[in-house]
């Protein structure tokens, strides 16, 4: 499995903080939901209203800190 995943040219799509450690430590790619929201924004494909409305959603049913929650809501708005 593990080889897989470094083969993939892909990151390996996660939330989940042991899973992410395991990349980590392991040196493979991976990205968030959190990090897919912001980088569709950056690319133009949803608007910054649409991105934040998700980003209140995956705060509300997802376990993120709530700097993670403010960090990614700089980014969304342009004032970092």
């Amino acid at each position: 499995m593990v080889k897989l995943l470094r083969m993939s040219p892909w990151p390996s799509p996660t939330d989940d903080r042991n899973a992410i450690r395991a990349c980590k430590m392991l040196n493979i790619g991976f990205i968030t939901a959190i990090s897919v929201l912001i980088v569709l924004h950056e690319k133009g494909c949803i608007s910054g209203d649409v991105a934040l409305l998700k980003l209140d959603k995956l705060a509300s049913i997802g376990r993120y800190s709530k700097a993670i929650i403010a960090e990614a809501k700089l980014k969304i708005t342009g004032e970092q």
